[in-house]
């Protein structure tokens, strides 16, 4: 298993649980956020055909979008949470620098923001664009990019 930070790469931000809680409640939102630390590592649990669950290892609760829906609205937000289905199935698109939900959709910082503030949410759009690209790097070394 490898262990990685996801980060925005127009910002340098990370993804993290809001407030960088080592066992965050269900349903707390997923941020960016400067600060790197072990309570912001994730892992992706392959399932089939290239998509799996992105988890946070500290807490072992995957990304979901909020409600848990297979076809979410475009600026659903996305949260943590413990549940394992469909709905909580990404693709790392390591290439083209890019998360995408199951049901089509990608991960960006709410507003769409190149450099969005510490906090800034993250929720689901169907739009393509460099402010939403995202690079999968070593905790240990946040320039190395790594293959999950």
């Amino acid at each position: 298993m490898t262990t990685f930070v996801i980060k925005h790469r127009t910002s340098g931000k990370f993804i993290h649980p809001l407030g960088g809680s080592r066992n965050p409640c269900e349903n707390t939102a997923v941020v960016l956020h400067q600060d790197v630390h072990d309570r912001m590592y994730f892992a992706f649990d392959r399932t089939c055909n290239g998509y799996g669950y992105i988890r946070h290892v500290a807490s072992g609760k995957c990304i979901h979008p909020y409600g848990g829906s297979t076809d979410p609205c475009n600026e659903t937000g996305l949260v943590l949470h413990s549940d394992r289905h469909n709905g909580a199935l990404f693709y790392l698109d390591t290439c083209k620098k890019q998360i995408r939900h199951h049901g089509g959709k990608f991960i960006h910082p709410k507003g769409g923001q190149a450099n969005p503030c510490n906090n800034n949410s993250l929720v689901l759009h169907g739009d393509c664009h460099d402010r939403m690209e995202f690079l999968i790097v070593s905790p240990c070394n946040t320039c190395q990019e790594v293959t999950p």
